[in-house]
């Protein structure tokens, strides 16, 4: 009979840890997206390459976005990410994730630095989504990239709304 109880007890964790791995699966359900090549990232003896993206959300209701950076062997580095919001000085929203809340007509400061030795390039990829489904065009931006000396702009998607 323990026996019997124990393989019942064993099942029923195995299957709630394999509910639990299905539950973790990406649920966001991105209503526009946008590719950008050309990511730089480095850092060495205090000096580095840092990419910024500013995105504006252009409609009148909030959305959520995620923003997920790519190094030149495909690997996820979003970890190097910061987000902020401006006002008389910058304001960090969050830290080591892509994942923030764009309020209407506002504009954010999507952050790749690194302060540990590393040196990549790679891509990022731009998604939003809205409660209103209707919405289709939600985001513009634009990438800058800069050295302590040398700054560069480029326009996300030809700087058409995404």
């Amino acid at each position: 009979m323990k026996r019997l109880i124990k393989a019942y007890l064993l099942s029923l964790a195995m299957l709630m840890l394999a509910c639990g791995a299905v539950n973790a699966e990406d649920n966001f359900n991105a209503q526009g997206s946008a590719l950008v090549p050309g990511v730089t990232l480095s850092f060495s003896n205090g000096k580095g390459n840092i990419t910024d993206l500013v995105l504006t959300n252009i409609t009148s209701e909030k959305v959520q976005c995620r923003v997920a950076f790519y190094n030149d062997e495909g690997a996820d580095i979003t970890s190097y990410v910061k987000i902020y919001s401006g006002g008389t000085t910058y304001k960090l929203i969050s830290s080591g994730t892509g994942n923030f809340e764009l309020p209407a007509r506002a504009t954010r400061q999507v952050t790749l630095k690194s302060t540990v030795p590393i040196w990549t390039v790679g891509y990022a990829i731009v998604e939003w989504a809205s409660d209103d489904t209707q919405t289709r065009k939600a985001l513009i931006g634009a990438m800058r990239q800069w050295t302590n000396t040398i700054m560069g702009w480029t326009l996300i998607n030809n700087g058409q709304p995404f």
